[in-house]
């Protein structure tokens, strides 16, 4: 419904952003992944002023907690019962790649923007790392164990796009 007449319904792209990434969450509507991916790939590729935003909530599902996760909880990354619950389309995982590897050069705003704490693990060093940290592992934060190759596959691609904005960078 949103994406007909190229999203004329849409007002606030950011809020369609997060309609999307909380859809990407939620269980039991496994058969509309690839139309979520590509509604939010379209949305970040089409509408410039919400980029940013897009390029933000696809780390929170690459390296971070995810949505609505208790950052104050001091939980470690992998093995407790926050991260073993957290869930995202398959999916979904190739497109929040594709956008931060196709925006890279907007993570540092993305990240600066409310403060997002970009930590993969006790050895990143900013968010560039922590990004290539997440696309070069071969299982996800989500707790899918191992990720299809093709997801890999995106991953590394745009994992080298990272790090091209990243030597750019510094």
């Amino acid at each position: 419904m949103c994406s007909s007449n190229k999203y004329e319904l849409v007002m606030d792209f950011s809020w369609y952003v997060d309609v999307l990434v909380i859809l990407a969450s939620v269980r039991g509507i496994d058969n509309q992944g690839d139309m979520i991916a590509m509604q939010w790939m379209d949305v970040a590729w089409r509408v410039l002023p919400v980029r940013c935003y897009a390029v933000r909530r696809s780390l929170e599902i690459l390296i971070c907690r995810g949505p609505g996760a208790d950052d104050e909880g001091g939980s470690s990354r992998r093995g407790d019962a926050i991260d073993s619950d957290r869930h995202f389309l398959p999916e979904v995982l190739p497109a929040a790649a594709w956008i931060v590897g196709e925006y890279s050069q907007l993570i540092p705003d993305g990240v600066d923007e409310e403060g997002l704490n970009t930590t993969f693990d006790a050895s990143s060093k900013g968010p560039f790392h922590a990004l290539i940290q997440a696309l070069t592992a071969p299982t996800d934060a989500a707790g899918m164990n191992p990720l299809p190759c093709s997801t890999q596959a995106v991953f590394v691609q745009n994992a080298m796009k990272v790090f091209s904005a990243a030597c750019q960078r510094n």
